[in-house]
């Protein structure tokens, strides 16, 4: 990865006209910290997400701009996908576990981490987890650092949230 740059998110989109831009949720602060140190190297969702929001599920080569944050973001890094795993949740390996970056990094803090999210977000969006519950890990690789020019972004963007799904947030 290069050195950081400056530009507005208008102008990044053009750059990868085909990223998808989204964020994590406020309440993960440091999960794009734990990216841009390269802690964080992969992240999972729940399949039934996806089918429900009719949303397509990652693939190897796809481009994505994960933002700092929702609401006025100051820095964007974009990152491109080079392997999605489907499986049960209790299939999930301790290198899936390790990639993910969070806690203390153990297959045992990654269950009770993402276990207890699913727990609690699922029903919200009338789906159940269950060990068995499919989930999607997508492993990726950062290619740029961005720092984001706020005001351009304000003028020229009107971004609305679309939807979520698992852990973050899609914007169009």
């Amino acid at each position: 990865m290069g050195g950081i740059r400056k530009i507005n998110l208008v102008e990044l989109s053009r750059k990868y006209p085909q990223a998808e831009v989204w964020a994590h949720p406020d309440e993960f602060p440091d999960l794009y910290d734990l990216t841009l140190r390269g802690t964080k190297q992969a992240t999972s969702s729940w399949f039934e997400e996806y089918e429900k929001d009719k949303v397509s599920l990652p693939k190897v080569g796809e481009v994505s701009i994960m933002l700092d944050r929702m609401e006025n973001p100051s820095r964007a890094l974009v990152m491109v996908t080079n392997k999605v795993l489907v499986r049960p949740f209790h299939q999930v390996t301790a290198e899936e576990a390790f990639l993910e970056g969070e806690g203390n990094r153990s297959l045992r803090d990654w269950q009770t981490i993402f276990g207890d999210y699913w727990r609690k977000t699922l029903p919200e969006e009338g789906l159940e987890f269950s060990e068995s519950g499919l989930v999607v890990t997508e492993i990726f690789t950062v290619l740029e650092d961005y720092l984001l020019d706020n005001e351009e972004n304000d003028a020229k963007l009107g971004m609305k949230r679309e939807n979520s799904k698992g852990n973050c947030c899609f914007f169009k």
